[in-house]
């Protein structure tokens, strides 16, 4: 509502009033684009540390004009072709891969140098994203170039803040009538901003609260698409992601990635092995204070509690029916080896696998 966008507003105004905060965002934000940009076509100012501080910060001059009072006249075409479409590119990549981004990249702070590359300005407000917000982004947009909806809208509950459980399959309907007429149209013809806006209003029906760090980020690409139709450039963020998929997912796929996640996922197992003794200790306690009796408390989920016992019966029973058909098989084989027929055995544990296989059946429908 409106006191989460008055909270949100001052948790971004409050950091750009330190000049010390504003120094380090530049310097992080150099190292991040200067491993995609081996061409210097961004350029960030240098900070001068030693006269620096958290009421100033002095930076290198950057003689430029900003886009703002560009037209498509007075830059060449290799700069709208080359230059800067590849600064988009730079910028996402920042983004997605190192989850470091500008926050405000409209084009007042972005200029045209004289050697034709873009200096980059204003650097208070910067975001950060998680590794868990950087893949979950990532999926949502490809969700939106595949036209996968129902792991779109998985994804966006997944990261999202909400009052209550949402009605998922109005949910699906709803965001795929949202980017339906979007789907098939070509760069020229998709209006990004709308289609943004279009996203976060579905959400707010819902009483879905993307992460302001993702509200954030689609400011930022509402802002290079709106800098790059002022200059009549005709730049497809989408399609850009969808060019730089492959990279942009193999840098959560590669061996330090999957090791690193082996790593805590053993840490976390290890520290769940350590407690979970004590629990089951604290637990047998009350329960043997209580003389093992349970209490339960009706809180209306009958039909939830129903449908996990159905679950639980089918999954046991196709267990039971594995068992059987693995028996029965074993058995079959053994006697091919002998060169027997088919014993009366094996026809048993078919026919019990038959017979546990049509009961998981019946409790799947009930």
């Amino acid at each position: 509502g409106i006191s989460r966008a008055v909270d949100q507003l001052a948790q971004s105004l409050i950091p750009e009033l330190d000049f010390n905060l504003e120094a380090r965002n530049a310097k992080r934000l150099k190292s991040v684009f200067s491993q995609y940009d081996q061409k210097n076509i961004l350029q960030i100012p240098t900070i001068f540390d030693e006269i620096s501080g958290e009421s100033v910060c002095v930076m290198e001059f950057v003689d430029g004009i900003p886009l703002k009072n560009l037209t498509a006249s007075d830059v060449s075409e290799d700069f709208l072709k080359g230059n800067l479409i590849k600064s988009v590119e730079i910028l996402l990549k920042g983004m997605f891969i190192d989850g470091f981004f500008h926050g405000d990249l409209h084009g007042g702070n972005l200029l045209l140098v004289k050697n034709e590359s873009i200096g980059v300005l204003d650097f208070g407000l910067c975001g950060s994203l998680s590794k868990q917000s950087r893949i979950g982004i990532i999926t949502i947009f490809y969700g939106i170039l595949s036209g996968n909806y129902e792991n779109l809208v998985h994804q966006l509950l997944e990261n999202s803040d909400y009052e209550e459980m949402p009605n998922i399959s109005h949910l699906i309907v709803d965001v795929k009538n949202t980017l339906s007429p979007f789907i098939g149209l070509n760069s020229n013809q998709i209006n990004f901003p709308r289609l943004i806006q279009g996203i976060l209003r579905t959400l707010a029906v819902h009483k879905i609260y993307l992460p302001q760090e993702w509200i954030m980020v689609m400011r930022s690409m509402m802002m290079l698409e709106g800098v790059s139709r002022s200059l009549k450039v005709e730049i497809d963020i989408l399609k850009i992601i969808e060019k730089n998929f492959r990279e942009l997912a193999s840098a959560y796929l590669s061996k330090e990635e999957i090791l690193e996640e082996s790593v805590w996922l053993a840490r976390d197992m290890i520290s769940t092995f350590k407690i979970l003794p004590k629990y089951v200790k604290w637990f047998l306690r009350d329960f043997s204070k209580k003389k093992f009796a349970f209490e339960i408390i009706h809180t209306g989920h009958e039909k939830s509690f129903q449908q996990l016992k159905s679950a639980i019966s089918f999954l046991g029973l196709i267990a039971l029916t594995s068992t059987f058909i693995f028996s029965a098989t074993q058995i079959y084989i053994s006697g091919q080896t002998l060169n027997q027929g088919i014993s009366m055995l094996s026809w048993i544990y078919w026919s019990f696998a038959g017979c546990t296989l049509l009961l998981a059946l019946i409790s799947l429908v009930r």
